[in-house]
């Protein structure tokens, strides 16, 4: 029995010494890792600032281990520091040379638009919000430097101009795909974050590129028959928004130099949102057969959520509304002619209409916000006067004389009555 005992004692030392030594070897592995990454970090660093084409080699490689390493549990330590190393990828300098020549030239635009597929297929599956960040900023990093491999490569001519011609159309068909899953599919991983900082990362770019063009994508979802939700048509309605205040200095300064007239393509845009709207309305006021107008009951498009929209194309039209953009024709003439759709045409025609509609409706059904928002639009693109008495909000100014007032005529019904008595 003591024999069996020693025995028994010596298999539990070596089980025990088995396990140690196993725990040794997956710890010195993960310091292995962690000090490559350390590097790689430097290096990603040090490079990204000047497009060495390594970088993209590199993104295309980590991100989709970065996506496995986050459904691991027992890697976050390994998780955490792969994403501070792509983490570390930073903008290209002001001087970076973007005119490659020859096979250089061949393998930046392979390794780009690979890397560029990659991050986004990532992103379509990424299960927490900071690992879709990182690759919100991959993806911008990759398109701004394949933009630029265009734009200063395309007039050389020469099978230099051929090897660099299609990259808008690659950068473009990617954003597609990313706003079909995004406006379509019901459980979808994206989010609009990952479209709306291409209006601020490509603030200095040409006007007629990316934002604006980005924004005729996003434009074919505007419309609550076809988006997945209304929360999605709020958000791409809120993209226009955006995308008017921030270049609203540079729309400006094209009218007044005389250049805005040969841009027509930057707002090709406008006539499908415009058109959308329409459509939204009508979803959300139907027309009773003695012609009255009430909210639909069975709506896609809740009244909180049109409200929003109202405001998003308020913000639009108050700057392409202005005479000096659209002609003293109004807003209205301004977009139909801008649109060769004999549908969105059709629809445009009945913009005030349906506007005057619904800030009836909203007014009977005291929504003062969503009457207010329709007829601000109204007065920007042609109708000046409220609709059907609707509520014309005062500003602080009117409303503090109103208060005075107020107590001018309180003070003197009480002088009348102290008389009397």
């Amino acid at each position: 029995m003591t024999m069996f005992d020693e025995k028994l004692e010596s298999i539990f030392k070596i089980k025990k010494q088995q396990k140690k030594e196993k725990i040794e070897a997956e710890q010195s592995v993960m310091n292995f890792k962690v000090r490559v990454m350390n590097l790689l970090e430097i290096y990603l660093k040090k490079q990204s600032p000047k497009n060495n084409i390594l970088v993209f080699k590199a993104i295309s490689e980590l991100s989709p281990l970065l996506h496995r390493l986050s459904n691991n549990s027992k890697q976050t330590n390994l998780y955490n520091k792969l994403k501070t190393c792509l983490g570390a990828i930073r903008k290209p300098e002001a001087h970076t040379e973007y005119k490659l020549e020859g096979e250089i030239l061949k393998k930046a635009v392979s390794l780009s638009t690979e890397a560029l597929d990659i991050v986004n297929k990532t992103a379509r599956k990424a299960n927490l919000k900071d690992e879709l960040n990182l690759y919100t900023n991959l993806s911008l990093y990759i398109v701004k430097f394949i933009v630029n491999l265009e734009s200063k490569n395309v007039g050389i001519g020469g099978e230099i101009a051929k090897q660099v011609s299609n990259l808008k159309e690659t950068v473009l068909s990617s954003y597609k795909t990313m706003a079909k899953d995004f406006f379509t599919k019901k459980n979808t991983k994206l989010q609009f974050s990952y479209f709306l900082p291409i209006i601020a990362h490509f603030k200095q770019e040409p006007l007629d590129y990316l934002p604006f063009s980005v924004g005729l994508i996003i434009s074919q979802y505007t419309n609550i028959s076809i988006a997945v939700n209304s929360y999605r048509v709020t958000e791409a309605y809120s993209y226009f928004s955006e995308l008017i205040k921030s270049n609203k200095h540079l729309i400006t300064a094209s009218v007044q130099d005389g250049s805005f007239s040969d841009k027509k393509t930057w707002f090709d845009w406008l006539p499908v949102v415009s058109s959308a709207l329409v459509g939204n309305i009508n979803e959300t006021v139907s027309v009773k057969e003695d012609g009255s107008t009430v909210f639909s009951n069975d709506s896609k498009m809740p009244i909180d959520r049109l409200s929003q929209i109202l405001k998003s194309f308020h913000t639009v039209v108050s700057t392409m509304g202005l005479p000096q953009v659209c002609g003293k024709n109004g807003f209205v003439e301004y977009v139909k002619n801008q649109s060769g759709v004999e549908k969105d045409n059709k629809n445009i025609s009945e913009l005030q209409n349906v506007l005057s509609k619904l800030a009836q409706t909203a007014k009977q059904n005291k929504k003062s916000s969503l009457a207010n928002a329709s007829n601000s639009i109204l007065s920007v693109i042609g109708t000046t006067k409220p609709v059907n008495g609707s509520v014309k909000r005062k500003t602080p100014t009117e409303e503090k004389k109103a208060e005075q007032n107020s107590i001018k005529e309180n003070g003197k019904k009480k002088a009348k009555k102290s008389k009397k008595n």
